[in-house]
C-alpha cells in the first residue's frame, strides 16, 4: 500500500540529516511506527554551502573593487545591498547582515557571505 504524505523541511537541513515523522511508518503490534527519512541536499546553482553559511560568489569589477561601489547580492529571502569599500582585493569575503539562518532549525546559526572574485 502507498500513500502520499506531506513533508516539511526545516531551514538548516543538510546531507545525512535524519528526520523522523511520528505514526506514519508501518503498523505493527504496538500501532503505526515511524518513518524516517535521510535527506540528500542537491547541489544550487547559486548558493553553496560551507558548513552552517551559505556561499554566493559575487563576481565585481576591477573598477568597482578598486573605488568601492554598492551591489546587489541574492540572499535566501531575497537580494539585498552591500557596500562594497573602496580598496576592497579579490577573495575577500564579506558576512551578509541580518542574514543568520541558514542552520536555525538545527541550532546552529549561520551567515550569508560572499566572496568577492575580480
Amino acid at each position: 500500500m502507498f500513500r502520499n504524505i506531506e513533508v516539511t523541511f526545516p531551514k538548516g537541513v543538510d546531507n545525512d540529516s535524519q528526520l523522523r515523522i511520528r505514526g506514519e511508518g508501518e503498523i505493527g503490534p504496538g500501532g503505526s511506527g515511524d518513518l524516517y527519512l535521510f535527506v540528500r541536499v542537491k547541489e544550487h546553482q547559486t548558493f553553496r554551502r560551507a558548513g552552517n553559511d551559505l556561499e554566493v560568489a559575487m563576481p565585481v569589477s576591477f573598477v568597482k573593487a578598486a573605488l568601492g561601489a554598492e551591489i546587489s547580492i541574492p540572499t535566501v529571502d531575497g537580494k539585498v545591498t552591500m557596500k562594497l569599500p573602496p580598496g576592497t582585493e579579490g577573495g575577500k569575503v564579506f558576512s551578509c547582515q541580518g542574514q543568520r539562518d541558514a542552520g536555525s532549525a538545527f541550532g546552529r546559526a549561520g551567515r550569508s557571505l560572499c566572496p568577492c572574485d575580480d
